[in-house]
């Protein structure tokens, strides 16, 4: 982290037995501030309006499975983060969350 960011990748964890275990996950622990830390991500199968889960999840793991395939040794997802006064050019601020109950949310 010597250009005050911190860089890591998520690969596709290979070991996911249940829902409580992440999708992805770093290889190593990521060190921020003397302390070392893991970083995992779920991919939300739910859906906002209740779609089916088990068709959802079907579909999350034909992804995930050609991720891991199509990109080997890489990581599937790069996460940079950074302070937010450290911010600059070509970053904005993200729009206001999407409220799901919402017919046309745009």
């Amino acid at each position: 982290m010597s250009d005050g960011k911190l860089k890591t990748g998520l690969w596709v964890n290979d070991r996911r037995e249940k829902d409580t275990q992440p999708h992805l996950k770093v290889g190593k622990p990521v060190e921020f501030n003397g302390q070392q830390y893991w970083v995992s991500a779920w991919i939300s199968t739910g859906g906002p309006r209740g779609d089916n889960k088990a068709k959802m999840e079907e579909q999350v793991a034909k992804f995930l499975s050609w991720m891991a395939t199509h990109c080997g040794t890489s990581p599937v997802i790069q996460i940079e983060v950074q302070l937010a006064d450290q911010q600059q050019g070509g970053h904005k601020q993200m729009a206001p969350p999407i409220n799901p109950d919402d017919d046309c949310p745009f």
